[in-house]
């Protein structure tokens, strides 16, 4: 049975992503599909990263956090976008993942050249009561 959470608990588990993430970490959008978790080895071809600025997501609102701006960068490689992942800002640690259009959205999930711009569109994430 699922269980449901307040929103002040929601809120709580929503601000803890950027102070567990920490400053400017990085977006790194790949090819294929994601790895089975988070500590897994990373798969796929980098297209594009993305740092992002020291505060990076807004305060929780009921339970939900949304990205500030849409950061751009330039693409790396060609390719179709098949999933994110969200470094620390050394690159070495992965806090989530998840496949295009889960949480993250781009202008564009084809990357057709080297140097093409690559953006966020839209960046959110909803805690949910499981």
């Amino acid at each position: 049975m699922a269980g449901n959470a307040s929103t002040a608990i929601r809120d709580a588990w929503a601000n803890a992503i950027e102070s567990t993430v920490g400053t400017a970490p990085l977006f790194r959008f790949r090819t294929g599909a994601k790895p089975a978790n988070a500590a897994a080895a990373r798969s796929g071809t980098i297209l594009a990263t993305i740092t992002c600025a020291s505060d990076w997501i807004g305060a929780s609102s009921s339970g939900v956090v949304t990205m500030i701006g849409s950061p751009t960068t330039t693409a790396i490689a060609a390719g179709t976008v098949g999933h994110w992942e969200l470094m620390d800002s050394t690159g070495t640690t992965c806090h989530w993942q998840d496949t295009i259009g889960s949480g993250i959205t781009l202008d564009t999930n084809i990357i057709t050249a080297i140097g093409q711009n690559v953006t966020i569109t839209s960046g959110a994430w909803t805690m949910g009561n499981a």
